[in-house]
C-alpha cells in the first residue's frame, strides 16, 4: 500500500510546470473530403502530438485537469490546426497531487481537438481522480486517494494496492484490480467480466446500470480471496449473482465470505415482531460465528456463554445480594460449574453437591449447556471454511 514521506517531496507550482512536461508534434497528412485536390484540402492540417507529464518525488499545489491541459494547447498555438490528436500521459512516481480531472475528450474551443489518455501512477496520492475519456492504458499501483472515478472505457485497466473509499468502473474490457482496500465499488454493466483478487470491500458493491438498455446484464465477478461480508449496503440481487458465480467455480471461502454477507442484509430487512425465529436465528448465527466466517467469534461466544451461565448458577445457588457475590471461590466451586459444561454428559452430581434445589438453577445449567454446545458446533463449522 502507500507509503510515503511527504516532508521529502519537492514542490511543483503551476507556473514551474514546464520543467514536468515534454511533447512531441507529428505532421500528418491533411484532412482531405472526397473528389477533393491536394491543394484544395491543405488547409485541412492535422497534427498528433504526444504530451507528457512526468513527476518524480514532488508535491502539486495545483489541480492538473481539464483546463491546464486547455492552457497548454493555446500557449502553443495548437488550435491553430485543423484536426489535432492528443495523447495525453501522465507518469507520476512517489508524488502527491491535489486532484486530477481529465474529462473532455474535445477541447473546449476547438471542436477538432481529441484526446486519448495514458496514466501511470506509483505510490502517489491524492484527494479524487477522475478520468472520462478514453484511455489506452491505466496502471494504479500503490494508490491512496478518496474517490476514484474512471468514466472512459480504458483497453487495459490494472490497479495494484489501491486504497479509496469510492471506486468507479464505467467501462473496461476485462480489468485487473487486487490488493485493495474500498468502502465502496462501482462497476458499469458495459464490463462483461472483472478480476478482484485480495482485497476488502467495507460497504457496498453496486452495479451501474446503463439507463438506454433495460436488458439484464450479468458481469462475471471472477473473485479470489475478496472479503465482502460487511457489505451490507450492496443490493441482495447483486450479491446473490457473485454468490452463485463463486459457487459454480467451487470457490467455498469467497462463497462462505458473500452468503454471510447476504444474510446479514436479510437479517436488516427482517422486522423482528413479525418473524421471530428466523430473526433469532440470523441473530445467532452471527453473534456465534459471523454466519460461519470467524472461528475465533465462535470461540469467544462459547467462552462468553460460558461464563454468563456459571456465574448465574453460582449466584442462583449460593448468593442473595451483590457483596457475597464478590466473595465466591475461583479455586472451587466456579471452576467446577465453568469446566462441567464444556461437558457433553448432563450430570446432577455437582448440583447435588452444592445443594441446589430450585427450578432455576436446574434450568441455568440446561440452557448453558445448550448454548456451550451450540457455540462449539459453530465453531468447528467455522474452521470448515476451508474444505474442498
Amino acid at each position: 500500500m502507500y507509503s510515503l514521506k511527504e516532508s521529502k517531496l519537492s514542490l511543483v507550482r503551476a507556473d514551474s510546470l514546464e520543467l514536468n512536461y515534454s511533447f512531441e508534434v507529428l505532421h500528418e497528412k491533411p484532412i482531405r473530403f472526397k473528389r477533393e485536390s491536394l491543394e484544395e484540402s491543405s488547409h485541412r492540417t492535422h497534427v498528433s502530438i504526444k504530451l507528457q507529464f512526468v513527476f518524480l518525488d514532488n508535491k502539486l499545489d495545483f489541480n492538473l485537469n481539464d483546463e491546464l491541459i486547455e492552457s497548454i494547447i493555446k500557449k502553443n498555438d495548437w488550435y491553430d490546426y485543423y484536426k489535432v490528436s492528443i495523447t495525453l500521459s501522465i507518469k507520476a512516481k512517489n508524488t502527491v497531487f491535489q486532484n486530477i480531472t481529465i474529462q473532455r475528450e474535445r477541447a473546449k474551443g476547438h471542436k477538432g481537438v481529441t484526446m486519448f489518455l495514458n496514466l501511470q501512477l506509483d505510490n502517489c496520492k491524492f484527494n479524487f481522480l477522475k478520468m472520462a475519456v478514453d484511455s489506452r492504458k491505466i496502471t494504479l499501483v500503490n494508490v491512496k486517494c478518496n474517490d476514484l472515478l474512471i468514466d472512459g472505457n480504458p483497453k487495459e485497466f490494472e490497479a495494484v494496492g489501491i486504497k479509496a473509499k469510492n471506486f468507479r468502473l464505467s467501462s473496461c474490457s476485462e480489468p485487473i484490480v487486487s490488493n485493495f482496500i474500498f468502502e465502496t465499488l462501482a462497476v458499469g454493466d458495459w464490463i462483461k467480466k472483472i478480476k478482484l483478487s485480495q482485497g476488502v470491500i467495507k460497504k457496498e458493491i453496486r452495479i451501474l446500470e446503463n439507463t438506454n438498455d433495460s436488458t439484464e446484464k450479468n458481469i462475471d465477478f471472477n473473485i479470489s480471496f475478496v472479503n465482502l461480508k460487511n457489505a451490507t449496503d450492496s443490493k441482495i440481487s447483486v450479491i446473490r449473482m457473485i454468490k452463485k458465480q463463486l459457487e459454480l467455480r467451487g470457490n467455498n471461502y469467497d462463497y462462505l465470505n458473500t452468503l454471510a454477507c447476504e444474510y446479514k442484509i436479510t437479517k436488516s430487512k427482517l422486522n423482528f415482531w413479525e418473524s421471530p425465529t428466523d430473526y433469532i436465528q440470523l441473530l445467532l448465527n452471527e453473534m456465534s460465528n459471523n454466519f460461519g466466517t470467524s472461528w475465533f467469534k465462535g470461540v469467544y461466544f462459547t467462552f462468553a456463554i460460558n461464563f454468563i451461565g456459571s456465574w448465574a448458577l453460582y449466584c442462583s445457588i449460593l448468593h442473595d445480594t451483590a457483596i457475597e457475590v464478590c466473595q465466591i471461590s475461583l479455586e472451587t466451586d466456579v471452576k467446577s460449574i465453568f469446566f462441567n459444561n464444556f461437558s457433553p454428559i448432563y450430570r446432577n452430581d455437582l448440583l447435588e453437591r452444592l445443594s441446589a434445589t430450585s427450578l432455576l438453577s436446574y434450568s441455568i445449567l440446561f440452557f448453558t449447556k445448550i448454548f456451550v454446545f451450540y457455540g462449539i458446533y459453530q465453531t468447528v463449522f467455522a474452521f470448515r471454511k476451508y474444505k474442498k
